[in-house]
């Protein structure tokens, strides 16, 4: 491919392993929010959970990550943080971008590291 790209990944969204693992799924009961959330704060806080789950996903999730490494205008560490925890733990990525703000910067910043590590291991 022309720059380096590789040919945007198209596919109905049911072929989405995201999908059936419940990535997109929405929460209202406000008791369950917040275990949502505590659960991405724990998620994010741990380093070799974080890593394990999402090198787990390069793995186990081929439609969704050839959808979103081919998706140009993806932030693809942060999309792989969010698929590995929904992967290990069930956990929305509504609550991924909630939990993360409420970690200390240090924290978030070995996070924001630890994903773009791994985001760089994908391979078509």
């Amino acid at each position: 491919m022309e720059d380096g790209m590789a040919r945007r990944f198209w596919c109905e969204y049911e072929a989405l392993e995201e999908y059936h693992a419940g990535m997109w799924r929405k929460v209202s009961d406000e008791k369950e929010r917040d275990r949502w959330v505590e659960a991405a704060v724990a998620f994010l806080s741990d380093p070799d959970l974080m890593r394990s789950s999402m090198r787990s996903v390069l793995d186990r999730w081929p439609a969704s990550c050839r959808a979103a490494f081919s998706n140009p205008s993806l932030n693809k560490p942060v999309w792989l943080a969010h698929a590995g925890a929904c992967s290990a733990h069930g956990i929305p990525e509504e609550f991924m971008r909630i939990g993360y703000w409420k970690l200390p910067i240090p924290v978030r910043a070995r996070a924001d590291a630890d994903a773009e590590e791994v985001a760089t291991e994908w391979r078509l």
